[in-house]
């Protein structure tokens, strides 16, 4: 599962409409559905943006 589609599933874990997202981030809406339909990648400070939003954090996995 991509990052994207874990962003999006948190959203309908919360009944959270991607409006309540950009209100929490300060993002556009067109912005937050562009990185959520993969036409822009969340790169930086927008990424951080939106998994603070959710209380979400991103770690690692060790290659085995």
């Amino acid at each position: 599962m991509d990052l994207r589609e874990v962003i999006a599933r948190e959203l309908e874990r919360r009944g959270w409409p991607q409006t309540k997202l950009c209100e929490r981030t300060g993002l556009t809406p067109a912005r937050v559905n562009d990185y959520l339909k993969g036409k822009r990648d969340m790169l930086g400070g927008n990424l951080d943006r939106i998994l603070k939003a959710l209380g979400l954090a991103v770690t690692r996995r060790r290659k085995r």
